[in-house]
């Protein structure tokens, strides 16, 4: 889990339930790169650790780059499980019987979902309008 350290791109992915978990488990923003984090809480063998400290400023750059990448598909990859999970906890309330969504689920899902989304954009503005003060 990434705390208040995202990237401006990942920001767009934050979901109130990611917060809420930061400010439960009180997780800071580190003070060292991503990757050292990481390999702080992992089990890492020596060799691991001495071919990461030999790598080229470059290569680290790329892997720091990666880890990133990973981390913002976890992101949107939790969001998405967040909203499916609302969506279909709101809007399919009866028995399923088809593989597809009744009448009257189908408008509460395409609901449920735009307004997810104003609503995370609106956070998103909030924050980016707090993080240019």
């Amino acid at each position: 889990m990434t705390c208040g350290w995202q990237s401006a791109s990942s920001v767009a992915f934050t979901s109130p339930a990611i917060d809420h978990d930061c400010q439960r488990h009180k997780t800071s923003r580190p003070n060292r790169t991503t990757h050292q984090s990481i390999m702080d809480s992992a089990s890492v063998s020596p060799e691991t650790m001495q071919q990461l400290q030999n790598m080229s400023p470059q290569e680290k750059q790329q892997l720091n780059q990666f880890i990133q990448g990973e981390n913002q598909k976890a992101q949107i990859q939790g969001v998405v499980h967040s909203l499916t999970d609302t969506c279909f906890r709101k809007c399919i309330t009866g028995k399923i019987t088809s593989g597809g969504l009744d009448r009257s689920e189908q408008p509460c899902m395409q609901n449920c979902v735009d307004r997810y989304m104003d609503a995370n954009m609106t956070v998103i503005k909030h924050l980016e309008q707090m993080r240019s003060m």
